[in-house]
């Protein structure tokens, strides 16, 4: 008798939170922190030190949110998202 395991559901879910960090192709990575005014994007662009991951915790279920910050910008983040759930790694 051979038995064999699936890993398909394993593997698309793999897929899709791999979809969702940032790329970390060579290179220096950079700060995301938006900086511009109004609808206006604009990259910190400092060195980014720290992958941040944000659960929202509000029960209306939202997205999962992945954002390489710099240490600045890590302190400013933490203050706003204070009732936000949130993981922080080293790059």
């Amino acid at each position: 008798m051979t038995s064999t395991t699936s890993t398909a559901s394993t593997d698309s879910a793999l897929r899709e939170d791999l979809g969702e960090l940032p790329l970390l192709d060579g290179g220096d990575p950079r700060c995301e922190c938006d900086h511009g005014a109004g609808d206006e994007y604009a990259a910190c662009g400092a060195k980014a030190r720290w992958r941040v991951t944000v659960e929202c915790t509000c029960g209306g279920a939202h997205p999962r949110r992945v954002e390489l910050l710099c240490t600045q910008c890590l302190a400013n983040r933490r203050r706003e998202l204070e009732r936000e759930s949130i993981t922080i790694r080293a790059i």
